[in-house]
């Protein structure tokens, strides 16, 4: 573990501007304890509190590409590796999605074999006096070879949310799976696939984000004509009412992004606005410079892109909004292409809400920006920020690296607002 000060680039003047954007923000650069090439230690994070879970898709220390998931612990002297999370039976790509809320961690492990190959599953560990064990493998009860159930997680309270982006329908590939904890454990209570059938292979689930009673489904490679090139991508808002989970809103197609803008590519949401990247969207800084998209809930039911987003310095190959985060005030954009530190170095952007509009206010990019590091898979807990780069070399050819980001004034912002009730 590595502490730096952060490079900051100042790009609006707003809460946090350049002097005092440098004095009130550090970050950690964190690594595996037992880093080797190839792990791709930053392929999926997420920070809670003081605690941050990395998934680390190509660890094989339980064979090739198995995968793992780490945890650290905040400590007076920075941060400390408690557990190295592994699953057996995962077959491989253990740690593709990972959700942290308090004690419990969820690793999903889509090319696991629990019904067949493929079929997937999420490895559900608890922090104990111990130290972390697993707690429960769960799997899609009518689960099939190739579903990839695990592709894609999130936690909100006790409930989770599961995408299987290869489960095969009459509507097009995905589905979503929804369980709640019970006193037995997580317990499945719903699934559902997309109301409206598209072309092409869809994926519906391959990004999922869960807030309290809401939730975004995005099918990035939806297509009014099939195929990968042709992908526009589609993101489903569904309700949770006594009736069940239904889709209350769809954004979809070429309307939005444009031929093979691939909207939907990441989702995230907290409480009445909600965030969809299409880092392939070409319509503001060149081919695949990308875009994000805000939605807002102005009534029951009711919900409407307000705003288009995109970097204050766009450049063709960015991917602006390949992953995104969002929580009260404050969203956080990877844009993994990024090369003005250096040749797909990477850097993440910040958002802040003020008067009904998002303003980025700040860039982040690492002291020690490598080539090819693709920087940009965030995370965000009050003011606090997880990016990953799972390409960084410091500990050998891709073995990846993970920067958490500390910004009181973000943190302060945060305990004023009252946007997430489920957080």
């Amino acid at each position: 573990m590595r502490r730096h000060q952060l490079v900051v680039v100042e790009l609006s003047l707003a809460i946090l501007s350049g002097a005092t954007a440098r004095a009130q923000c550090s970050y950690d650069e964190v690594f595996a304890a037992d880093s080797d090439p190839y792990d791709y230690f930053g392929d999926a994070t997420s920070v809670f509190g003081d605690s941050l879970l990395v998934g680390a898709t190509g660890d094989d220390e339980y064979g090739t590409a198995h995968g793992a998931a780490y945890v650290f612990a905040r400590t007076p002297s920075g941060w400390v590796q408690e557990a190295k999370l592994l699953g057996l039976g995962a077959g491989y790509w253990l740690g593709t999605a990972v959700a942290l809320r308090g004690d419990t961690a969820a690793v999903g492990a889509p090319m696991a074999y629990p019904r067949g190959p493929e079929s997937g599953a999420v490895y559900v560990f608890r922090r104990r006096p111990d130290g972390w064990a697993e707690w429960q493998r769960v799997t899609d009860y009518s689960g099939e070879p190739y579903d990839r159930f695990g592709h894609s997680i999130s936690l909100s309270g006790n409930r989770m949310m599961v995408g299987s982006p290869g489960r095969a329908t009459t509507e097009g590939f995905g589905k979503v799976s929804v369980y709640e904890l019970r006193p037995e454990g997580w317990v499945q209570t719903a699934k559902f696939w997309p109301d409206t059938p598209y072309r092409g292979l869809g994926q519906f689930g391959a990004f999922v984000a869960l807030s309290g009673n809401c939730a975004l489904v995005a099918a990035p490679y939806a297509s009014r004509v099939g195929g990968f090139t042709d992908a526009n991508g589609a993101v489903y808002v569904y309700e949770l009412t006594n009736a069940g989970w239904k889709n209350v809103a769809t954004f979809t197609f070429d309307w939005v992004c444009g031929q093979g803008g691939v909207f939907g590519q990441s989702v995230a949401l907290g409480g009445d606005t909600g965030l969809v990247g299409g880092w392939g969207c070409a319509d503001v800084g060149g081919v695949r410079s990308g875009s994000v998209w805000v939605l807002e809930r102005i009534a029951p039911r009711t919900w409407v892109i307000t705003q288009q987003l995109s970097a204050g310095d766009p450049d063709p190959y960015d991917s602006f909004g390949k992953y995104v985060a969002i929580e009260c005030d404050t969203a956080v954009i990877g844009a993994t292409g990024d090369d003005e530190a250096a040749d797909g170095a990477g850097a993440a952007y910040v958002f802040r809400r003020r008067g009904g509009s998002w303003v980025q206010t700040l860039k982040l990019m690492a002291p020690d920006a490598g080539a090819m590091d693709f920087l940009g898979v965030v995370s965000l807990h009050r003011g606090r920020i997880a990016v990953g780069a799972a390409w960084d070399d410091d500990r050998g050819p891709d073995a990846g690296s993970t920067y958490v980001v500390d910004c009181p004034a973000l943190r302060v912002d945060c305990d004023r607002s009252v946007t997430a009730p489920d957080r």
